[in-house]
């Protein structure tokens, strides 16, 4: 018969490793294709968030949000799409309000939000651009 410290000890063990286990699940890109996300991104700019619009989400499933972010380029990094400090771009964006399985989720921005976003060109010439590595496409 177990004594009550082997099973007081035994519960921490179990939960650290279901949790541990349930991460991993969660994990759906392999190792190092967040950093390839980033690395391939046409744009790696600073932005400032100028306007928030939430689209309508009928056909959406529960929870998933889509998100258009219109910003200034406050400072480029890295460009292979042209764009320049000063322009204002839109940003393709989504945010999930339930957990879900899949990659990082992105933080629902603000308005007035600064930082720097890895993005992918969707048209360069209208300023139209998308998240590069979804929730870890922030720096």
């Amino acid at each position: 018969m177990p004594t009550a410290l082997a099973r007081w000890t035994a519960l921490p063990v179990t939960i650290a490793l279901l949790a541990f286990t349930c991460q991993q699940a969660w994990a759906v890109l392999p190792p190092g294709a967040t950093d390839d996300l980033k690395k391939n991104a046409t744009d790696k700019i600073r932005v400032q968030i100028t306007k928030v619009e939430k689209l309508p989400a009928s056909k959406n499933p529960k929870g998933y949000m889509k998100l258009l972010y219109t910003a200034k380029v406050i400072k480029v990094d890295r460009t292979k799409s042209g764009v320049k400090v000063g322009t204002t771009i839109k940003i393709d964006a989504y945010h999930w309000t339930v957990p879900f399985a899949g990659p990082t989720n992105p933080p629902l921005l603000k308005k007035g939000w600064k930082g720097g976003i890895y993005l992918n060109a969707v048209d360069a010439k209208t300023g139209k651009f998308k998240l590069a590595a979804y929730g870890d496409s922030f720096y």
